[in-house]
């Protein structure tokens, strides 16, 4: 650890430290920015996932329904504020932690930088705490925040604005270019020249090419707290109903999506992985082997971005210029459950293939199931539609066998009754099969290309 030499006396914190994501049990300690230094500078783990958490503030007791002490409503004061650096979340030029160092020390300000378990030269990624001269309400953390952000140019992640929000400290296997710095200077509540420079939280807006084509936005910015709310329970609400039998594919195809858009929604991957870990279903038998689902999802998703467009007001965007065309039908309220790919179509994947089989009024009433025990369900659908989706989203699924007069599948070995004109309910399913022509029951349609390209 380099840490400067203090000549003065430093104010103690109160630090609360969690020994994992839960956080169901929680430690409060009152220490000074050496002590913590020394802390942050002794912990080592074989893993990442096994590092301690800290937290600049003071929780209650009030849990969670996942018996979590770590929320935004349990917080009960600050003590000082955090900045997360990650040079992956930047747009333009990175901040090098030599260079952040040197940016806080001119400031005059108290802080304590330390890297990040995965920080490397080529990878700078390090986290700013700055102590608070006393205790705070929650609701003034974005203030302080503010002037801590502008020291880096705004370049904090969005998920340091998390009033909750607690980080690993410590290295990885001794990691040699683990660093503590410790940094002299007044308490970042009293630093008040610092609001001239201070950079707010940053704000999601709708794009400004109101009246022209919409694009998907570049930026996560671009996108509204809306357009991003609704992604976020959309995709929670596949986890929370996961069935028995449907829990592990859920989860993982569903983590996999969130860290496409971990850029967008602003999350840490702990914190995706604790989110979508608290929305499965308690019936859940193994929730170790669901966190390991979970993160393996968040990681290898991060690593393929995913683009969120917002969804433009077709009232406002009609060009008076343009050809008239008749209006496009509306898109089905099942629809904005979909998950959707870097060109705004729904993504061949099981999720979706779920919320259309369950939801789609395509598909409502056109499963049969044979109380035979040697058939199962076959997937029909009826000739008018032949597929589940239509239009502009008509390549996402594959086509399916036709519906004959009786109801039945023509692949299946019923025979049409005597008055094809009149076609009667659908009959028990005698043979299963599919357009692959894999018989497992839960290989239908759009599931069985979720399983191969997803």
């Amino acid at each position: 650890m380099s840490a400067a030499q203090q000549t003065g006396p430093q104010p103690e914190i109160a630090i609360t430290f969690f020994s994992d994501e839960f956080a169901k049990r929680k430690r409060e300690e009152r220490l000074t920015p050496a002590q913590l230094a020394q802390r942050i500078s002794k912990v080592s783990q074989p893993i990442k996932e096994r590092l301690p958490y800290l937290k600049c503030a003071r929780f209650g007791d009030q849990r969670t329904d996942k018996d979590s002490l770590r929320h935004d409503a349990n917080v009960l004061g600050i003590s000082g504020v955090e900045g997360d650096y990650d040079a992956k979340s930047i747009h333009g030029g990175v901040i090098s932690l030599a260079e952040a160092i040197a940016r806080v020390r001119n400031a005059g300000i108290a802080a304590i930088v330390y890297t990040s378990p995965s920080f490397s030269e080529d990878l700078q990624k390090y986290r700013i705490l700055a102590p608070l001269s006393a205790e705070h309400p929650p609701e003034e953390r974005d203030r302080y925040m503010a002037r801590l952000n502008g020291l880096l140019d705004g370049g904090f992640a969005p998920e340091s604005w998390a009033l909750s929000q607690s980080y690993f400290y410590g290295a990885v296997n001794h990691n040699p270019a683990h660093r503590v710095e410790v940094i002299e200077g007044i308490c970042i509540d009293q630093a008040d020249h610092l609001d001239a420079t201070a950079i707010g939280r940053p704000e999601k807006s709708k794009s400004a090419a109101a009246n022209g084509p919409h694009h998907p936005a570049a930026k996560p910015e671009d996108i509204s707290d809306k357009r991003i709310r609704g992604l976020v329970e959309s995709l929670l609400s596949h986890v929370r109903n996961a069935k028995d039998g449907e829990k592990y594919t859920t989860l993982r195809d569903i983590s996999y999506t969130v860290g496409g858009y971990l850029h967008v929604i602003g999350w840490t991957v702990d914190e995706a992985v604790s989110t979508l870990v608290d929305s499965l279903p308690n019936s859940v038998a193994d929730w170790e082997h669901a966190r390991k689902t979970a993160r393996k999802g968040v990681e290898d998703g991060r690593e393929k971005p995913l683009v969120l467009e917002e969804r433009p007001n077709k009232a406002k965007t009609k060009s008076p210029e343009a050809e008239p065309q008749p209006d496009p039908e509306p898109a089905p309220g099942w629809r904005r459950s979909l998950l959707l790919g870097e060109k705004g179509q729904p993504r061949a994947i099981l999720a979706n293939a779920l919320t259309a089989l369950r939801e789609a009024p395509v598909w409502q009433g056109v499963f049969a199931w044979n109380e035979s025990p040697a058939a199962s369900p076959s997937c029909v659908t009826s000739q008018a539609h032949g597929t589940v989706a239509s239009g502009s989203h008509a390549n996402w699924a594959k086509p399916i066998s036709p519906v004959s007069p009786n109801g039945c599948s023509t692949r299946t070995s019923a025979s049409a009754p005597a008055s094809p004109s009149k076609p009667s309910a659908p009959s028990p399913i005698t043979t299963a099969s599919t357009p692959c022509g894999n018989t497992s029951s839960d290989c239908i349609g759009m599931a069985c290309r979720a399983s191969t390209d997803g």
